[in-house]
């Protein structure tokens, strides 16, 4: 979880390659009008947000195995909707200062996310709370020292 340009999708499959499970895009599974609006440069609200997350709660509830899913997950509420299954859900909060993630997305091309928004997504960032199972990760580091570190939190999770 985390802000645009944190490096959800690289680390996730990074992540799923070394565990040998699945990597799932959550942003692949927003809609048309959610990628279009973001594209323009306009954010979602909760209510464009509300069919994605449940579509992701779905996909996690029906998982008969483990599996690493990239999702902003800004707010609290919307990881009530993700946890809301008979899985158990680790979150990994990637994050850096505002002036690295958006030097990142100043590179990046061919991305529906317009960097205007990243403003809006800090501002909406709710860190994890104490109660909530997981982790907080500055990625301004390499991307194996991003993923040694998920690992470790996770191995002493299972133990």
């Amino acid at each position: 979880m985390g802000v645009s340009g944190t490096g959800k999708s690289t680390i996730g499959i990074e992540l799923s390659q070394m565990l040998e499970i699945s990597f799932l895009e959550g942003d692949d599974l927003h809609s048309v009008a959610n990628k279009n609006k973001m594209r323009a440069g306009i954010p979602l609200i909760d209510e464009d947000r509300l069919p994605w997350l449940e579509g992701l709660r779905e996909i996690n509830n029906q998982s008969r195995k483990n599996l690493v899913l990239s999702c902003s997950a800004l707010k609290r509420s919307y990881r009530d909707i993700l946890t809301d299954h008979k899985n158990r859900t680790f979150f990994v909060h990637l994050h850096a200062p505002y002036r690295v993630i958006e030097e990142r997305l100043s590179l990046r091309k061919d991305h529906f996310f317009n960097p205007q928004l990243l403003k809006n997504q800090f501002e909406n960032l709710e860190l994890l709370e104490e109660k909530e199972v997981g982790i907080q990760i500055n990625v301004d580091q390499s991307i194996d020292l991003v993923v040694a570190e998920i690992s470790r939190s996770l191995n002493h999770l299972l133990l």
